[in-house]
């Protein structure tokens, strides 16, 4: 901060307005929070840079009898108190009047100080008022509060912060539709994920032209089930044979159920209905149903396709628990093309996974530049890099 820019002063947060904390009416009187009109902000509410609303409410009559003052509107807030400080500083401006409680700093702007300009300077400054506010020993993460208020702070004119929130708004108005736009591309991938799918195994992604319909059986008709067995993580050997649970592979062990690729199905709870497909030898605990023995005539690969595709969660009994049994495996319907062309629908729908894949991680790469993009702009404000700086009047 040592290189202002011309027309630039630097001085410290604690300058800048009116701070003050907050507090919290007694829990005890039910009449302090019941039928509230006055937002009582805490940092569960401060998720979003505007705040006019919060979870709870207090009486004018809670407001008088606590240590919470009214916050005016067009204030600042920053949370002092919370863990979410361990990743993040949350920083909101007040839309209308707000109380908050004792994890929380509001600072009221003096005049020439834009309330959004300061919002924004705090959350471009965030990683190092983590860093160098943070108070030790303590075992909920929180910030020096004298610290804080002795944080500098780069200040210009008036006309130059609204110039410069301008343009900062401008810009985070273009992110948000790229955002929008990456969002709803990520959805049309995953419905042309499912719309795939559906067409390979509905015979429309194999070779057309061989003029015949696939036979549809049951899969009672195809495979033989058996339960997994019981075995704790205690009895486990350090072996190289995988231990599957509803969840996939939970550990390894030194003994196999099952000593060929098989299909393993979740059995009961969360994982209720999940598809797996071992790679070989296995294990599999009694949490989860597996193919003891797969008609020659099916794929193990094909086979799990199918059933990944067939919902066995809506399938699954019970209210509390769901649960899937071997009836609910027993009944679900399975189209039964050619050896041939299921290894033909597999391979394609391999391929056309891949590229959608490659789509899932070029837009991931794509919000990570829009981040980066972000705290880049903000950079460039505080450097006077963003707008061209007026020849007017000193802060």
């Amino acid at each position: 901060m040592s290189d202002l820019p011309r027309g630039w002063t630097l001085t410290t947060l604690g300058s800048l307005g009116r701070w003050r904390g907050g507090g919290t009416p007694s829990k005890a009187r039910a009449d302090y929070w019941r039928d509230g009109v006055i937002p009582w902000v805490s940092p569960k509410d401060m998720k979003r840079p505007l705040i006019g609303e919060a979870q709870d409410y207090i009486t004018l009559d809670a407001l008088q009898s606590s240590a919470t003052p009214l916050i005016p509107k067009g204030s600042v807030l920053v949370v002092t108190r919370s863990g979410v400080l361990r990743h993040s500083f949350p920083v909101a401006i007040t839309t209308q009047e707000v109380a908050i409680n004792q994890d929380i700093k509001a600072v009221t702007p003096f005049m020439g100080i834009d309330a959004r300009f300061l919002a924004a300077q705090l959350r471009a400054n965030a990683a190092a008022i983590l860093l160098f506010c943070a108070k030790s020993g303590t075992t909920v993460d929180s910030l020096d509060f004298d610290r804080l208020k002795r944080f500098p702070f780069c200040l210009c004119s008036l006309l130059e912060q609204q110039r410069i929130v301008a343009k900062l708004d401008c810009l985070a108005d273009h992110m948000a539709r790229a955002s929008e736009e990456i969002a709803r591309s990520s959805q049309l991938v995953d419905q042309y994920r499912q719309t795939i799918m559906a067409a390979a195994l509905g015979g429309e992604t194999a070779r057309k032209g061989r003029g015949r319909r696939w036979p549809r059986l049951q899969a009672r008709e195809l495979f033989s089930w058996a339960s997994g067995k019981f075995l704790p993580k205690s009895r486990q050997g350090a072996g190289d044979v995988p231990v599957y649970g509803g969840n996939g592979i939970t550990g390894s062990h030194t003994h196999s159920l099952i000593d060929r690729p098989t299909i393993v199905v979740g059995r009961v709870g969360a994982h209720c209905g999940n598809v797996h497909l071992t790679a070989g030898a296995a294990w599999v605990t009694d949490n989860a149903i597996y193919a003891h023995a797969i008609d020659p005539r099916i794929a193990p690969r094909f086979a799990w396709l199918v059933l990944r595709q067939s919902n066995l969660n809506a399938r699954s009994g019970g209210t509390g628990q769901p649960y899937v049994n071997q009836d609910v495996l027993n009944n679900v319907p399975f189209p039964l093309p050619p050896l041939a062309e299921q290894l033909e629908i597999m391979e394609r729908i391999q391929a056309a996974s891949l590229w959608l894949d490659r789509l899932g991680v070029e837009q991931l790469a794509i919000r990570r530049l829009l981040s980066a993009f972000d705290q880049a702009a903000l950079a460039k404000a505080f450097r006077g890099e963003l707008v061209p700086s007026p020849d007017v009047d000193s802060p």
